[in-house]
């Protein structure tokens, strides 16, 4: 069976993925948060940045509701002083202290 056909056949692929989907959406969101904040900005105020009028779309991102294109990810990552590749990292990397990983574990 071609693994589209499982995925349609089988509920519980498909909802993982999803599941994955919504959570890497949710991690970018994260990171705007993030960054939002780290900047003293208000999502109204990110909103007026970037030459959106409507700052729900600020909170739909950051709420993992709303996708993002990488041309906004590109205007937000330049309105937020931050690399683009900011909002695709492990954002749970972003709160934690970093920690020196131990060499005998490789």
């Amino acid at each position: 069976m071609c693994p589209i056909a499982h995925m349609v056949s089988s509920n519980r692929p498909y909802a993982f993925t999803m599941r994955k989907i919504d959570e890497r959406l949710l991690s970018v969101g994260r990171a705007v948060a993030k960054a939002r904040e780290t900047n003293g900005l208000t999502q109204e105020q990110l909103a007026h940045m970037i030459d959106m009028s409507d700052h729900s779309f600020i909170s739909k991102i950051e709420n993992g509701k709303r996708i993002p294109s990488m041309q906004r990810l590109l205007t937000l990552a330049d309105a937020l002083d931050v690399e683009i590749s900011y909002f695709v990292m492990d954002v749970r990397k972003l709160d934690s202290p970093f920690e020196p990983q131990d060499p005998s574990n490789d």
